[in-house]
């Protein structure tokens, strides 16, 4: 017996939903598809006033749309319950959370220094944590479960260097938190995109042209990921049609992973 019918399934409304990094790229596009989902967002970026152009256009675009903008620094503990405080405040509760904000910095793990490197874990790693954390909280504390979606990467099953042991550890939270979170009925999974156009991909284009070129020749649908690409992978994971699906990380590569 079917419980939802199919045109709900895919359906988020009055669901509140927070996305880190969300000023452009792939965070922006998942906020629009909630919004058309009926989701209520917030966009929580380090740009803040980016983020709110981003609210306001989307707001403007989609009849019926609530998103909310707020600036976060994803490696601040304070911040992060700050936002979190702020989706519970403007929505009654946190029901969906993709940590999304993350660094892609190209430099060669030879000639990564320290600081840089331990930048990109303390973004891509700790502040997803953060995120997870915070997340959780508040969705045990409201006792209506919930889903928390982080941003993995292709380069989470293979690679070297800062971005790729981020990557791994994503995996690794998403599997764990989902052990730990399953009694709450809270759902924790991941999404791993290819290269996917972004304005952070079009900056290591600018430098590093033929090592892109050279990634997006492996891909064998032969072109990189848009941003609503994996936006639509997130809406899935985020609904009801994936209520049974927890722990493990999608992969969202046009078959990058199949050689």
């Amino acid at each position: 017996m079917q419980e939802t019918g199919h045109a709900q399934l895919l359906a988020l409304d009055g669901r509140g939903a927070v996305v880190t990094g969300a000023a452009r790229g792939i965070g922006r596009a998942t906020v629009e598809r909630f919004a058309e989902a009926g989701a209520k967002c917030l966009i929580a970026d380090l740009d803040g006033d980016l983020a709110g152009e981003a609210a306001a256009q989307i707001n403007a675009a989609i009849d019926g749309a609530e998103v909310h903008a707020t600036a976060l620094d994803v490696t601040e503990p304070e911040q992060v319950e700050a936002a979190a405080d702020l989706a519970v405040e403007l929505f009654g509760g946190i029901d969906i959370w993709v940590n999304n904000a993350g660094i892609y910095p190209p430099e060669h793990l030879l000639e990564t220094p320290k600081d840089l490197y331990m930048k990109i874990l303390e973004i891509n790693l700790l502040g997803l944590n953060l995120g997870v954390q915070s997340a959780a909280r508040r969705m045990i504390d409201r006792g209506r479960g919930g889903v928390i979606v982080n941003l993995a990467s292709t380069a989470s099953f293979f690679g070297s260097g800062a971005y790729s042991a981020a990557k791994y550890g994503v995996r690794g939270i998403t599997s764990g938190m989902a052990r730990q979170l399953g009694e709450h009925g809270i759902r924790v999974v991941a999404v791993g995109p290819t290269i996917t156009e972004t304005p952070g991909m079009a900056a290591s284009r600018a430098d590093h042209n033929d090592g892109v070129e050279r990634l997006v020749s492996m891909i064998p649908l032969g072109r990189p990921a848009l941003p609503d690409d994996i936006a639509k992978a997130i809406l899935f994971l985020a609904g009801d049609a994936a209520s049974m699906i927890t722990g493990v990380t999608l992969l969202v590569d046009g078959g990058h992973m199949s050689r």
